[in-house]
């Protein structure tokens, strides 16, 4: 698993965070390089990356190949429980790893996720 190296951000360089219906829709069209040239890094937590890498999954080795894709822990974990009352796991650790990471943009498709995520200042 890749975890994303602490560093400075310059002011072109977005933190952006994705759960995992954005990035298996773009391994469906055969475009993860669209997400590349647009963003430079995606910060994905934990539980995205189990569900996107499965073993035999098509795209799967597409993803783990991606070198643009890195992994991050979300933790907080009670309000990671909290948020899965409303939203799947993977948005849930989604929302909360933009939050700890003070990220600039979440992709997310679904609009409960976008809504809960507006309320959390994202």
């Amino acid at each position: 698993m890749r975890k994303r190296q602490e560093s400075g951000r310059g002011k072109e360089e977005l933190l952006v965070v994705s759960n995992s219906s954005v990035i298996i829709a773009f391994v469906k069209i055969c475009r993860l390089d669209i997400l590349e040239k647009l963003f430079r890094k995606i910060l994905i937590p934990e539980a995205v990356w189990k569900e996107i890498t499965v073993e035999n999954k098509p795209g799967s080795e597409k993803i783990v190949r991606a070198d643009f894709i890195d992994v991050g822990k979300a933790g907080n974990k009670r309000l990671v429980a909290l948020l899965e009352e409303f939203v799947n796991t993977d948005e849930a650790e989604a929302i909360v790893l933009a939050l700890k990471r003070n990220a600039d943009l979440l992709l997310v498709d679904d609009r409960d996720t976008r809504n809960l995520a507006k309320k959390l200042g994202l």
